[in-house]
């Protein structure tokens, strides 16, 4: 093959790669634009949130454990959507040359009004998954090294 083909050849390639790359949707982004599900409630994933990771449980708190998580997931996406839709809002307001202080801090407001509400329904979950632990897993959940459990220095990850 000569210079000139083989160059384009690679040119072409790259252009196919690169076109391919731009055509498919972000892998962090779901195809219909929506949240993912949480990663522990997907199929094939153990429903338990990451502070349990190396604690053995009973099939029985297993299963509560999934009926929890499960039973908050639709008023979680709700929260998610209404969080993207303010975010989304104070974004689109704030790069228009009709931005306005007020209509700002309403949806600044609003964001955070959400954020609050996702947090203490998530604190609400775990603190009911906490109360299935029996003392002794209790104790491993509350004890932060565990050298164990992550496979690195020890430091047990925090959410």
């Amino acid at each position: 093959m000569i210079p000139i083909q083989r160059n384009l050849t690679v040119a072409c390639g790259l252009a196919l790669a690169t076109a391919s790359a731009l055509a498919a949707p972000p892998m962090d982004v779901p195809p219909d634009g929506g949240p993912f599900p949480p990663p522990m409630m997907g199929p094939g994933h153990d429903p338990v949130p990451p502070y349990l990771r190396g604690i053995a449980l009973t099939a029985e708190q297993r299963d509560k454990i999934f009926e929890i998580m499960h039973a908050q997931a639709p008023a979680l996406r709700t929260r998610e959507r209404d969080l993207r839709q303010a975010r989304d809002a104070l974004m689109k307001l704030s790069l228009s040359g009709d931005f306005d202080d007020i209509r700002a801090k309403l949806l600044a407001d609003s964001a955070a009004r959400v954020m609050s509400e996702m947090s203490l329904a998530r604190a609400q979950v775990d603190n009911r998954i906490y109360r299935l632990l029996t003392p002794d897993q209790r104790k491993q959940v509350d004890n932060p090294r565990l050298p164990d459990r992550d496979g690195c220095d020890g430091e047990r990850p925090r959410r």
